[in-house]
């Protein structure tokens, strides 16, 4: 009997990089170093140093058809975006919290200490989920757990800086993904 795992698991894959991302295509670029010809401002392009991807046509809310969510407020205008100075891993002005540190979870500690009495919620507002730009996504489930047991959820992704990239005599957006993640424990 033939084992399907294999052409599975490279289907999704696919599927995955298509309809999610990333998908790192394509020769290295160096925005403090590199320079693009007209002819070729179209290729897929990677980031020299740490491979991530970058989107040379379309911004990732239009590349990616799930998935993306954005932060509140919605898009923000490309002029708010990009910096236009350094490289794609500036930090931006005004930037979010930092997933990969632990300043948010900090402020959800915090909040948590300042409930009082008022009895514990996991709840969240998950009211964005369905706006035209969804700032929320959830996902549910069912399990039975042992009375000392742990959930722990680790979500990985990304976020995308627009920068102006010249191109011949014109400047191009083309957006650098940068790697975030976040791991969340709540008592079973």
């Amino acid at each position: 009997m033939p084992d399907f795992t294999e052409a599975r698991a490279r289907a999704l894959a696919v599927l995955r990089r298509e309809l999610v991302g990333p998908d790192p295509q394509g020769d290295p670029f160096d925005p403090s170093q590199d320079v693009v010809d007209r002819e070729a401002a179209w290729l897929p392009r990677r980031q020299a140093g740490n491979g991530e991807e970058i989107l040379t046509r379309d911004g990732p809310d239009y590349r990616y058809g799930i998935g993306v969510i954005y932060s509140k407020g919605g898009r923000a205008p490309a002029e708010e975006i990009a910096t236009g100075e350094g490289p794609p891993d500036d930090p931006v002005a005004d930037a979010e919290p930092d997933l990969t540190s632990g300043e948010l979870q900090t402020r959800a500690a915090s909040v948590l200490d300042n409930l009082g009495d008022e009895p514990q919620s996991y709840d969240l507002d998950l009211s964005g989920a369905n706006e035209f730009r969804p700032t929320t996504m959830a996902v549910t489930f069912l399990a039975e757990l042992p009375g000392n047991s742990v959930v722990r959820l680790k979500l990985t992704g990304g976020r995308y800086h627009q920068h102006q990239i010249p191109i011949g005599e014109q400047a191009r957006s083309w957006w650098f993904r940068s790697p975030c993640s976040i791991v969340a424990e709540w008592d079973g």
